[in-house]
């Protein structure tokens, strides 16, 4: 699995999709409808989603398959 430098911390809403391959609206799709939950907001208003949102994301993809 690939991890980027700030897995300790969390992912971006980017990184998070990149990694995840998916798109950064899919991930907004999935806290919307309730199976991602929702990341922790950060000053400047970015999502930052803790790293085992990952794996998370990866479950949905393939159940979803």
């Amino acid at each position: 699995m690939v991890k980027a430098s700030s897995s300790s911390e969390g992912y971006s809403s980017g990184e998070l999709a990149r990694l995840a391959g998916v798109s950064s609206d899919t991930l907004r799709h999935y806290e919307r409808k309730g199976v991602l939950p929702l990341a922790r907001r950060l000053n400047n208003g970015y999502r930052k989603y803790p790293a085992d949102s990952i794996d998370r994301v990866r479950l949905i993809r393939r159940a979803l398959a």
